[in-house]
């Protein structure tokens, strides 16, 4: 279970951190100019760096769950939910009939309740997370982990990249700004905040180009990643209970 921590952990928050700890560098630098240097000459400047990305994931995490929230209004709902549901094609109706009994069989609740659809959509929910958590207690969940350890770095680097987007966009406007003033001899002040930056204004102009190139295919992968979790929660439950049960 450590080592699926790590995993999780790394892909999920530091690399995603990583890249938000560049960012507040970038504004930092680009936008108030102040001559900071970073170097990392030692073990222990690595660890605290690594320490300080680790946190500042979960801060671009918690967007990334904005984020994905509206995600799925887009998706139709959860993909625990929608794979379930009678009207989705995309198990076959014999195995979601087997993965019902297979549900019933290990839980001992009906798979299906009476009510309205979000009363049926909060016990495929539930379902969903009872498998999984036995999956995981079982030790057959190394490809589920796999799976949800890249669906959280790919809601994370959408996250990152709308930051990263913002970002750009205020370091592109400071500097024109300044060029702009400076071609009309318009008088600026003498602080360092106002000193044009002709390297900082063409990274920004193609860091935001690469932003927006790639938000879009970031956004496929994370719907593409959400989808393999869910499968492989109900695929390796499947598995497991067949091995269990018969």
């Amino acid at each position: 279970m450590q080592n699926k921590f790590n995993f999780y952990d790394f892909i999920g928050y530091v690399i995603p951190g990583m890249l938000a700890c560049i960012f507040l560098y970038w504004l930092l630098v680009g936008i108030l100019s102040l001559p900071i240097e970073v170097e990392l000459k030692s073990l222990g400047e690595s660890i605290l760096f690594l320490g300080l990305a680790y946190f500042f994931g979960h801060l671009v995490q918690a967007y990334g769950n904005s984020i994905e929230t509206e995600a799925v209004k887009k998706w139709g709902g959860w993909f625990s939910d929608q794979l379930m549901r009678d009207d989705n094609s995309y198990f076959t109706p014999s195995f979601k009939t087997d993965l019902r009994s297979a549900m019933k069989k290990v839980f001992g609740d009906p798979t299906d309740v009476g009510g309205d659809d979000q009363n049926q959509k909060a016990r495929r929910q539930e379902l969903f997370n009872l498998c999984y958590s036995l999956i995981v207690q079982e030790g057959a969940a190394l490809h589920t982990e796999i799976f949800n350890g890249v669906y959280s770095l790919y809601r994370g680097m959408l996250a990152a990249t709308n930051i990263g987007i913002i970002t750009s966009v205020i370091i592109i406007i400071k500097h024109l700004i300044i060029l702009i003033l400076n071609c009309f001899k318009i008088s600026v002040p003498s602080s360092p905040i106002w000193t044009f930056s002709g390297f900082h204004l063409g990274i920004g102009i193609g860091a935001l180009l690469l932003f927006l190139l790639i938000h879009h295919p970031l956004e496929a992968r994370f719907e593409r990643f959400a989808q393999h979790f869910a499968n492989s929660v109900y695929r390796s439950f499947y598995v497991w209970s067949k091995r269990k049960l018969h």
